[in-house]
């Protein structure tokens, strides 16, 4: 069976690196233009999964993606995986490093970079699009010899484009985490399950009532079956102000015994709690671009 797999697009992006190795075969990629309208198709079975990305080790949760997950569809988490934010400077072939005089990305990828771009190019122009493999893909199709792209390794691979610069990221330590979601969540998980790989479940809670100690006694709930907790945040309702879910991340299955002891005792607080995917952290492997 061949499984149609949504992404946040176009190609050449981090998230299509991530759905490459969160589905590694038997799929078929579909490139989406915003994160909304990959987790609506999903949703809608127009597809049978979608990846995006959910938490940056530096600008923290996509709330678009959190918000989603809460309140607009119901799909649910089948496998994460981290992917290292490698930036590199792509150009057309035979151009040098004196030649550039705009550089052209995302504004956020042009941000994490400016250090390289002070020291190397420091007269160069910069110029914003929507995605670092629309910079790519601009500088492919427009055959420029005065123009640099900052994008992925991927993007140089599928827009035939010349490495001039590896890892010019101002930061090593720069990850985002992204994550296979979908209304199929047992048939997909026995697909990319792993046998040696330990169990995270994330939930979202909602305070029955907002009363002193009443966050405190929803954690203490894990706290005394020894779970522990590898993110909590709060997330507004969206139905007044002052109310807030709680997104927790957790190790181990929703089907073991302390988990759901656990979440029993949540429940008995007076606190909703809804299961957003129990899952396994894919190991990443890094990508090299073609015949190097």
């Amino acid at each position: 069976m061949e499984y149609k797999i949504g992404y946040l697009g176009p190609r050449g992006t981090f998230t299509q690196q991530a759905a490459e190795q969160l589905m590694p075969k038997n799929r078929q990629l579909i490139p989406y233009p915003s994160i909304a309208d990959v987790l609506l198709a999903a949703d809608e079975g127009k597809i049978d999964a979608a990846v995006v990305p959910i938490e940056n080790s530096i600008e923290g949760s996509v709330n678009l993606t959190v918000d989603f997950l809460a309140n607009q569809v119901e799909l649910y988490i089948a496998k994460e995986v981290v992917v290292p934010v490698s930036h590199s400077l792509l150009v057309n072939h035979g151009v040098h490093l004196d030649q550039i005089q705009t550089v052209m990305s995302h504004p956020q990828a042009i941000a994490q970079c400016r250090h390289y771009l002070r020291e190397f190019l420091p007269n160069a122009q910069t110029e914003h699009l929507q995605s670092t493999a629309k910079a790519a893909e601009y500088i492919h199709e427009n055959k420029d010899r005065d123009k640099a792209a900052i994008g992925t390794v991927l993007a140089a691979d599928i827009y035939d484009l010349t490495i001039l610069a590896a890892n010019i990221q101002d930061r090593t330590n720069n990850n985002t985490r992204f994550v296979l979601v979908t209304k199929k969540w047992k048939e997909l998980l026995e697909y990319v399950r792993s046998d040696n790989e330990p169990w995270k479940t994330s939930i979202l809670v909602t305070l029955g009532k907002d009363y002193p100690g009443a966050l405190y006694e929803v954690l203490r709930s894990f706290a005394e079956e020894s779970i522990d907790l590898t993110k909590i945040e709060s997330r507004p309702t969206k139905k007044q102000l002052g109310s807030y879910h709680f997104f927790i991340d957790l190790h181990g299955h929703i089907d073991d015994e302390k988990v759901q002891k656990a979440l029993a005792h949540v429940k008995k607080t007076g606190s909703t709690v809804q299961f957003l995917g129990s899952y396994q952290l894919l190991t990443f492997t890094p990508l090299k671009k073609s015949g190097s």
